[in-house]
This record gives C-alpha cells, sequence and structure tokens, in this order.
C-alpha cells in the first residue's frame, strides 16, 4: 500500500529543536513526511505565500523577527489558512499564555519536553482530519455547484434567501426566550442587557433559583458568530437546564466541560462564569476563561474583581484541566456584574479597548443608579467611547443587588 506523504512547517530558531523533529517524523514508518523549515515567523508566512501545499505548522512560541502568537495572528487572518492545523511546541507552560494562544486560533498547546508518541498521535490526527476537512469542503462545494445549476431563475434564489431570513428571524426569537426568561429571588435583583452581533448570539446566560434557595448565575460566550456559536450555546442551556445535584459548583464545570468535549468540533468552545448566591449573601465563583466578576461594595469601597482563572470549556479533556472555587461575602446593598468581552473589547477609533478597569471605575462612580438606569446609562457610554465604531461581537451583561435574606421587597 502507498504512504500517505504529508507536508509539515517547522518553525522554531533552535536548529537543535528542528532536528529532533525531523527524527521525531521519521519514526513514523506508515507516512512519510516532507518537511519544511523556517527560522522565525516572518519566514514562516513567507512560505506559506508561496506554498499552500502546507498541511500543518508547528511554531515555537519565543522566537526573534516575529513570535509564534503574532504567527498564529497572521495565519487565521488569511482565509486560506482559516483552517490549517497549528500546533504550539513551547517550553512555556502557562495557563494565560495557552489561553491567549487559543484566542488567537491555534490548534492545540504542547510543551517542552514532549513525549514522542503524543506528538506523534497528535500530529497525525490533525493531518487526517484536515485532509477529511478538505474532502467534505470539495464534496460540499460539489454538490453546491451541482444545486445551483438547477436553479433556473433568480426568483428561486431570492424566494430562498427570504425563506432563510425567515428562519434566522425565528431562531433570534426562540434563542431571546430560551435565554432571557428568567425570575429573580426574593434576596436579590438582576437586570440585564443582551446585544446580540447578529440574527443569532453566541452568548449565553442561565439565571435560575434552585430547590434549596441557592441563585444560580451562569454567563459564557462561544467563539465565533452566527449559527454554530448559536448551536453551542443552545447545547450548553440544555446542559444547564438538567438538574444540578452537586452542592459545588466546580464538579458543575466539569460536567460541563465533559458535554462539550464529547459533543462539540474541536474547534469550539466556550468561555464561561459560574456564580451561586446564598440568601445569606455567601457567593460563590468558577471561572472558564472568562473575563471577571466585579463586585461592586454598597459602602463605597473599590470595586472587586473576583480573578480565579481555569480552562475554557471544550478546549481540552477533563483530565488535563483545573478549576476553582472562590467565595465573597456580599451585603446588603453589593453588586455583581457579569459580562462578555464584547463589551470590554469594543474598541474606539485609535482601536484602544474599553476595558474591565473602566468598565469597573464606571460602575463604581454610578453606583447609586438604580440598576435598570445605570445599565443604560452604560451601554450609553459604551457607545460614546467608541466614537461610531460598529461592535463586532455580541454584547451580554447581567447585574445583579444583594437586598438581604430578610429584605423580601424585590
Amino acid at each position: 500500500m502507498e504512504k500517505n506523504t504529508y507536508r509539515i512547517l517547522i518553525v522554531d530558531d533552535s536548529r537543535f529543536v528542528r532536528l529532533s523533529l525531523r527524527q521525531v517524523f521519521n519514526k513514523i514508518s506508515e507516512c512519510n513526511f516532507d518537511l519544511v523549515e523556517a527560522d522565525n515567523g516572518r519566514e514562516a508566512l513567507d512560505i506559506l505565500a508561496d506554498d499552500e501545499s502546507i498541511e500543518l505548522v508547528i511554531t515555537d512560541m519565543t522566537m526573534p523577527v516575529m513570535d509564534g502568537l503574532e504567527l498564529i495572528q497572521r495565519i487565521r487572518e488569511q482565509e486560506r489558512y482559516e483552517t490549517l492545523p497549528v500546533l504550539i511546541l513551547t517550553s512555556i507552560d502557562d495557563e494565560a499564555a495557552k489561553v491567549r494562544a487559543f484566542a488567537l486560533g491555534v490548534t492545540d498547546y504542547v510543551t517542552k519536553p514532549f513525549l514522542v508518541p503524543e506528538l506523534q498521535s497528535r500530529t497525525l490526527g490533525y493531518l487526517e482530519r484536515q485532509r477529511a476537512f478538505h474532502a467534505l469542503v470539495e464534496e460540499i462545494h460539489a454538490r453546491k455547484f451541482a444545486e445551483e445549476a438547477l436553479q433556473d431563475s433568480f426568483h428561486t434564489i431570492k424566494n430562498q434567501q427570504a425563506q432563510m431570513d425567515e428562519d434566522l428571524k425565528m431562531a433570534e426569537e426562540v434563542q431571546k426566550q430560551l435565554f432571557t426568561n428568567y425570575q429573580s429571588a426574593a434576596y436579590l435583583k438582576i437586570v440585564t442587557r443582551y446585544l446580540p452581533h447578529s440574527h443569532v448570539s453566541g452568548d449565553i446566560y442561565h439565571l435560575k433559583e434552585n430547590d434549596d434557595g441557592d441563585y444560580d448565575l451562569f454567563l459564557g460566550d462561544a467563539t465565533g458568530h452566527g449559527a454554530a456559536a448559536a448551536l453551542t450555546t443552545i447545547m450548553a442551556k440544555m446542559a444547564l437546564d438538567e438538574k444540578i445535584e452537586d452542592p459545588s459548583l466546580v464538579p458543575n464545570m466539569f460536567r460541563l466541560n465533559r458535554i462539550f468535549e464529547d459533543r462539540i468540533p474541536e474547534d469550539r468552545f466556550l468561555s464561561a462564569i459560574y456564580a451561586r448566591l446564598k440568601a445569606n449573601g455567601l457567593l460563590t465563583t468558577v471561572n472558564a476563561g472568562h473575563p471577571p466578576l466585579i463586585v461592586i461594595p454598597q459602602d463605597g469601597g473599590d470595586p472587586v474583581q473576583l480573578k480565579e482563572q481555569g480552562t475554557l470549556l471544550g478546549i481540552l479533556p477533563s483530565e488535563f484541566i483545573e478549576y476553582e472555587e472562590s467565595s465573597y461575602q456580599m451585603n446588603p446593598g453589593d453588586r455583581g456584574f457579569l459580562y462578555t468581552d464584547g463589551f470590554t473589547e469594543r474598541t474606539d477609533l485609535e482601536e484602544n479597548l474599553f476595558g474591565i478597569d473602566r468598565l469597573a471605575d464606571f460602575l463604581h462612580q454610578n453606583q447609586n443608579e438604580d440598576l435598570d438606569t445605570l445599565l443604560t446609562k452604560l451601554l450609553d457610554h459604551m457607545e460614546e467611547f467608541a466614537c461610531g465604531t460598529p461592535p463586532d461581537d455580541d454584547v451580554t451583561i447581567v447585574a445583579f443587588e444583594y437586598i438581604g435574606s430578610s429584605d423580601k421587597s424585590e
């Protein structure tokens, strides 16, 4: 049987590492590998510009001229390399670096020293899936061409577009019903703002009082936009609607990760924050790669950011990730704010970010406003900051105020 031949670009400023990788691939007997080498990201981009046969890129993180993160960003900016597998092989074992890399679009992140069998297995898997994906794309294009050939008039196409718009509007209404119907508990008040970037959103929030009187607040943000991101959020919503038995949030976050691990594509994942508020004001949170929950104390104290971090949902198997639970004691009148990065990553004309600190400062300075008025003013303030630049992501914010266990007025 003829062996498959795969073409791989290795990007590393260390000649020893490049030689080691050659030895690794030479040991894979069932395949042939045509390896191309580059010393840095700039040289790698030049190679990719001239060679569309590259099927996998393995890059170091730290390199002269252009590092690995910038290389990933530049690759993902090119439509033809939107699905090209890119693997980081680095000695930097830092959670923030990993989150940044995955946010830029890296396919996998492997730390040195690596296990040869693991690297072989991963790279072969990505190469095989890439070829399968291209075969599927070609089949889809062929089917699309055949379908278009059957269209005998512009009228037919126009009708189909009208039907698609109607379906998207219906999907928008269904999603709004799923994510915006909730009830506040007797000891807290909740106000939300939910602004999809298009008909359907990749943001999700789930607000529910449990049987024991605790109140769960979940906010998530799926990668991408449109229907694919919306499907990810609907899957999360279905999982969250199931009865939660465990009193701790960490096992519940692991449960969600296992669901995503089994059911969503490898290039899809969800950042999320899961909070639970008790009637006595005890707030516990678990974070999965999401912007921190902000607490504004009623007594005028400085804003508090609950910055515990964990791995994004669906990006790694559960045995390779960790989550931690933190606690904060809220007093009557204290407020909490959960939000997606479509809010804090809004930019002005000079591409400055709105940012978490700016958000916290505004909430602190306007804490005497009632919640509904506060969020209206906040969105107006964000638009003033943006100076007319359009949003490029969904925007969601969930605000809650702890009233106190003895106050049943709201």
